[in-house]
């Protein structure tokens, strides 16, 4: 393995810790570990049509579609996802107001963020209508828990959706999942090693990958302060998701009875900070 491909592979590593946690987006890490440009581009050559390269032999359609590339970054992410799914659901299973409060202090900030790229005129236009369905979305319970064929197609247009998100710098993919209520069932499929459910799901990405990389490109280089307008509202909305104290289910505030109210609060600024320095990270990067 080369030093480049070795460091992509490092660089798919950190994307695949980042996609596991609503709040991060995979696309932020690119942006900041400067394959953001090659990556966009790599999936934008993905295409039906681009696979009758094939007739001209395996090397030139793999050279084509910088195969090199997005096999060591999807290596790289694939390991960091079943690390930090292990972890998630360990900690979500003995401790979930504490995994949740890290999470929220995340997506705190993430939101922040996508909101400071926007025009105050598009967060009221915009804005406004993302928080409500952002809030009418959280406050649901997601998909219906279903089987079968029904559960397959649900994972696959979550795959579709959170592949999308997935590319935008500031919006998680996993983020998309919380939404569909399909987070916990995709970390509990990586932590049971459930492969015909994560087969489904990673179709459902390519999918997505391949019909919204040139949209989204298109759409952010002519629309993209609406876009972000939106987002931010959605975002903001979404919040009530991940709120970490709860009574059956329901967003409850926390009292100073609560045993785990210190650690709570100290996680969810650790959440906070770690999307902080992510941030700075991209700004710089941007600006390099």
């Amino acid at each position: 393995m080369s030093v480049g491909t070795a460091g992509v592979c490092l660089r798919g590593l950190a994307m695949g810790f980042a996609e596991a946690a609503p709040g991060i987006s995979g696309g932020t890490i690119a942006l900041v570990t400067g394959i953001y440009d090659e990556l966009v581009g790599t999936i934008a050559k993905l295409s039906p049509p681009s696979f009758g390269l094939l007739r001209s032999g395996l090397k030139a359609f793999w050279q084509h579609h910088n195969l090199t590339f997005l096999v060591a970054l999807g290596v790289g992410m694939a390991a960091g996802l079943l690390a930090m799914a292990e972890l998630l659901v360990w900690v979500l299973a003995t401790r979930p107001a504490l995994a949740w409060s890290f999470l929220f202090g995340l997506m705190l900030v993430a939101t922040g963020g996508v909101a400071l790229q926007s025009k105050p005129l598009w967060l009221l236009v915009l804005g406004v209508p993302g928080l409500a369905a952002g809030l009418v979305i959280a406050s649901g319970s997601g998909l219906p828990e279903v089987g079968g064929s029904a559960r397959m197609w649900a994972l696959f247009g979550g795959g579709t959706l959170a592949a999308t998100a997935w590319i935008v710098p500031g919006v998680s993919g996993a983020f998309v999942l919380v939404l569909l209520g399909l987070y916990a069932p995709v970390l509990a499929a990586v932590h049971e090693r459930n492969l015909g459910d994560l087969a489904v799901l990673a179709a459902g990405m390519a999918v997505g990958l391949m019909l919204s990389s040139r949209l989204l490109a298109r759409l952010l280089a002519t629309q993209r302060q609406p876009v972000l307008g939106f987002v931010t509202g959605l975002m903001a909305g979404s919040l009530l998701k991940l709120w970490p104290w709860r009574s059956e289910e329901v967003a409850v505030f926390p009292t100073a009875e609560d045993p785990l109210l210190i650690a709570t609060l100290g996680l969810t600024i650790l959440g906070a900070g770690a999307a902080l320095a992510l941030l700075a990270a991209g700004r710089k990067a941007a600006r390099s």
